[in-house]
């Protein structure tokens, strides 16, 4: 059975004396949070596609729009934890006098796919090798707004957005989840890329291969792959055209069985080869 995407946003409906009527375009941008659960268990990687898009008829400007540039906010607020994304680098801009921000056509969207431990959290087992934190159990709140780009005079140039809060539950793990998380965490501490072999990749792929026979949307396998696909890439070893095929071969297979979700987005986004 399929798992459905949630998607966070904030409806409405126009009423009228002839019953529910189709409501107009919006003008402007819209910022929305898809998420695939409202609830998971510690140490699972949570996945999220941050949506921006444009439900109007005519094309708006819109600033840059990645968690790497400042003008994107996303805030992760917990009863043990309140936390702004801490990217890894940080991306900044020099435009010309004529610049007004980037075009969002109608009906056109940007997509941000992202794992919630790779921005929020605090240092865990896998952090120094897969670079995933630990969040906490607890009840969370994830918010994000886009500010807008102003002119040097201090007038906004594009146009500002902010997302209908999603909120969530981290629940400790039963004890059959507590195993899945600890053979992740095992399989984690040896996938760092100072020690990355041809076979560690090999190992990557039986694992990964014996977890989705168990479970079609295992949640731990698409950071593995992306993981080793990238440290295969970055040190040469294990970078042949089967491996990665093989490993893109078990992501399509995830996002076959799961083709509108966020973790189908996050393969499509760092697992599948890019054009």
């Amino acid at each position: 059975m399929k798992a459905p995407l949630i998607v966070f946003a904030l409806c409405a409906a126009c009423a009228g004396s002839g019953g529910l009527q189709a409501p107009a375009p919006r003008p402007g941008a819209e910022l929305v949070v898809h998420m695939d659960k409202t609830e998971v268990f510690e140490g699972e990687p949570i996945y999220a596609v941050i949506e921006l898009r444009n439900p109007g008829r005519d094309t708006v400007r819109v600033a840059p729009f990645s968690l790497f540039d400042s003008w994107m906010r996303c805030l992760l607020r917990g009863t043990t934890l309140a936390q702004y994304q801490q990217p890894g680098i940080i991306v900044d801009y020099f435009t010309g006098p004529k610049y007004r921000g980037d075009p969002l056509a109608p009906g056109e969207s940007k997509l941000q796919s992202i794992v919630l431990q790779a921005y929020w959290g605090v240092p865990g087992p896998v952090d120094h090798t897969l670079y995933l934190r630990t969040i906490p159990s607890g009840t969370y709140s994830f918010l994000c707004s886009l500010r807008p780009w102003h002119q040097a005079d201090g007038r906004d140039l594009t146009l500002a957005a902010v997302a209908p809060n999603a909120t969530f539950l981290i629940r400790p793990p039963h004890e059959e989840e507590g195993n899945r998380v600890h053979e992740f965490e095992g399989l984690a501490a040896r996938l760092d890329v100072v020690n990355w072999q041809a076979e560690t990749f090999d190992t990557v792929l039986a694992w990964s291969a014996r977890r989705l026979a168990a479970d079609s949307a295992d949640p731990f396998v698409p950071v593995v792959l992306a993981s080793a696909l990238t440290k295969a890439t970055v040190t040469g070893r294990g970078a042949d055209s089967t491996r990665a095929m093989h490993a893109r071969g078990l992501g399509r297979a995830i996002v076959a069985f799961r083709p509108r979700s966020a973790i189908a987005a996050y393969l499509g986004s760092v697992v599948q080869p890019r054009r």
